[in-house]
């Protein structure tokens, strides 16, 4: 565990910050904050659920801190972090993700997330994820080696997203602003990445690796 000296991510400071929880679970909102409220450096806790609404948070009530999950309803979680990095947004960022480390941990550090933590872990490890971010530490595991051997893109990461969870490319395609032959393409990629030829084979490796 190191302290970042990338001066594009958010410095520890005994000042006040405010948070933003982004999350689809109610019950995984109010745990968050009430462990956030026990912070003597947190001051007001926002809660919102898209994308608009997040961004819009963060530029209006000065957030330095925002923690959320990769699988929301209506967009993916990196394509937050990527967009308000991309707005020069220098807070801190932690994923607690429904997800396990393989498959978006690497994804999310690259696109300037500060840590990511699985939420099968304990509570108590969770607890200091937290607080270890909030003093300006990069909280991300070891690599290890993959056990798939995968190299998936970012943007093949999001589309693989919102395959398992169900979506079709028509749909995608609206989310991410692309035409459905792109995200067709997308998918061929990924499925011949996995040597796989259904979405179904496809899910039952990523449940195996989660």
């Amino acid at each position: 565990m190191t302290k970042t000296t990338n001066n594009r991510l958010f410095m520890f400071t005994t000042k006040k910050i405010n948070a933003l929880i982004l999350d689809t679970f109610p019950i995984v909102v109010e745990s968050i904050s009430n462990e956030l409220k026990k912070k003597e450096n947190i001051g007001d806790i926002y809660y919102e659920n898209s994308m608009h609404k997040a961004v819009d948070t963060i530029k209006n009530n000065n957030i330095g801190f925002v923690i959320l999950d990769i699988k929301q309803d209506k967009f993916n979680g990196l394509d937050l972090i990527k967009r308000i990095r991309k707005n020069d947004y220098n807070g801190i960022i932690l994923v607690m993700s429904s997800y396990g480390y393989e498959l978006y941990s690497d994804s999310a550090r690259k696109l300037g997330a500060n840590g990511y933590i699985s939420k099968k872990e304990s509570i108590e490890l969770i607890n200091d994820a937290i607080t270890n971010v909030l003093r300006g530490y990069i909280l991300f595991k070891q690599s290890q080696p993959s056990k798939s051997g995968i190299d998936l893109s970012t943007r093949e990461i999001t589309v693989l997203n919102y395959l398992l969870r169900g979506y079709t490319n028509k749909q995608i395609s609206e989310f991410l602003s692309l035409s459905s032959k792109t995200i067709s393409t997308y998918k061929s990629r990924i499925l011949d990445k996995y040597n796989v030829t259904s979405l179904i084979e496809l899910v039952k490796i990523n449940d195996a690796l989660i």
